[in-house]
């Protein structure tokens, strides 16, 4: 295989399938994507490209997302955790670093906690780390919207909350680009995720995390901005920043911003990123 690569596929993990992009120079750091919920890993394809010239790039689907099969019930982010460790190992990589967003952005909590010696550093974008009340009742209501109008009305109650205003009026193509990822996402892996999200519980442990990390988040992202300062103040090593014109896609309504961001924290990273064994073709 050349250095610069791409191939899509799905890693077999005990008899269920889980989908991936795998791009870019194999004899490069490795960065992995974790994307949103009701999104897959087409969520990262800007950010992945820019990269590949410099960077091997991981995008996997969570399960019940994209090319991934759906798990009922979803389990928890351990479960989430170990489906990372699992297409790490599949493909042959030691050691990455991590940017996920929303779910993603919780998922790369867990593998920061539980697999600091496979991590070399993560961002966390427009994410939490805890599940109170209304939190876990905006899923419950998520429900009730799929049981009542399937994947298309759940996408219209999320676009308020995914994209500014300014983007929904201005910006067909991010809407439809949105817009198409939930209607894709299987009913079943939409719902059982929601019900494994309502047992989010990494805040109090977050001072525990010994990576570095850069927390990123829109600026018009609900309660998401003074909740991620919060929670960047908790990180021994991390910053957090804000970018204006965003709501909770910060990498599609600002794309350069964000990849930015992305790119000077993975440049901080970069000794930490070598791989130490060989790597699988």
């Amino acid at each position: 295989m050349s250095a610069l690569a791409v191939a899509r596929r799905t890693v077999e993990i005990d008899g269920r399938r889980i989908g991936v992009i795998d791009e870019g120079r194999r004899d490069a750091p490795v960065v992995t994507f974790l994307h949103a919920l009701g999104a897959n890993a087409d969520l990262w394809r800007g950010d992945a490209a820019a990269l590949a010239d410099r960077y091997r790039v991981v995008s996997i689907d969570a399960r019940g997302h994209g090319a991934s099969d759906v798990v009922e019930p979803a389990g928890t982010f351990d479960d989430l955790v170990a489906d990372v460790i699992a297409v790490w190992d599949a493909l042959g990589i030691e050691r990455s670093a991590l940017v996920g967003l929303s779910l993603g952005g919780m998922t790369a909590f867990g593998l920061a906690l539980a697999h600091p010696d496979r991590v070399t550093g993560i961002v966390a974008a427009d994410c939490r780390a805890d599940a109170p009340p209304p939190f876990r009742q905006m899923w419950a209501a998520r429900r009730a919207m799929l049981e009542g109008g399937g994947m298309p009305a759940v996408a219209e109650g999320t676009m308020a909350s995914w994209l500014t205003a300014a983007s929904r009026a201005d910006r067909p193509d991010l809407v439809e680009a949105a817009r198409s990822m939930i209607v894709s996402t299987p009913p079943a892996g939409y719902r059982a995720i929601t019900a494994l999200i309502e047992g989010l519980d990494y805040k109090r442990r977050l001072a525990e995390i010994t990576v570095p990390c850069r927390m990123i988040v829109g600026a018009e992202d609900g309660v998401h901005p003074p909740e991620m300062a919060a929670m960047a103040a908790l990180v021994p090593d991390c910053r957090l920043v804000t970018l204006a014109g965003a709501a909770h896609l910060a990498n599609l309504e600002q794309l350069a911003a964000f990849r930015a961001a992305v790119e000077a924290f993975l440049a901080e990273i970069a000794p930490a990123g070598r791989q130490t064994r060989p790597l699988s073709p």
